[in-house]
């Protein structure tokens, strides 16, 4: 049980952790290798989480996520592995100002299911497994201010042409 003052919001790292051990100045934290299983996520009042990142989970569990679309602003899904398969769950994310999401292997067509979340003012589809076409609903998430492709392999032609369809957008 924690308790949070009023105004505070809180970041939610999930990964493995084998065990926790108190040490002079501070804490030695052990990893654990196996997958979390998100399921707990679910025992948060819906509006606990501002932000979360997501390491080394189940990913089926993802299911869960849209239980904190109350309060859920940014999400970083950092080497999940996770499909398209996910996708449908993280579009429920409807409050979602910021999602950047690097080694997981969403497809082209996936990608798409994004244009849901018409809050989003940055987006970071930093994935190997892109190409330009991910990006075909980007201009229409109307307060996108940054738009992040490290990693997805185009040309600058295909850069330049992004950028020329999304003046208001830093794309880079």
């Amino acid at each position: 049980m924690v308790a949070v003052p009023d105004g505070v919001d809180i970041h939610l790292e999930v990964d493995g952790v084998s065990s926790v051990e108190v040490q002079p100045g501070g804490w030695t934290v052990t990893p654990d290798t196996r997958p979390v299983d998100l399921a707990c996520l679910l025992e948060l009042p819906p509006d606990a989480i501002d932000s979360i990142t997501l390491g080394n989970i189940v990913p089926s569990s993802v299911s869960a996520l849209p239980h904190l679309s109350v309060g859920l602003h940014r999400l970083i899904l950092s080497w999940t592995g996770l499909t398209d398969v996910a996708l449908p769950y993280i579009a429920q994310l409807r409050a979602l100002t910021g999602i950047q999401s690097f080694g997981n292997e969403f497809t082209n067509e996936g990608v798409q299911q994004l244009v849901s979340l018409q809050e989003l003012e940055y987006l970071y589809l930093e994935e190997e497994t892109l190409d330009i076409s991910a990006f075909d609903f980007v201009d229409r998430l109307p307060r996108l201010r940054r738009l992040g492709v490290m990693d997805v392999p185009l040309t600058e032609v295909d850069l330049a042409r992004l950028t020329d369809r999304l003046p208001d957008v830093d794309v880079g």
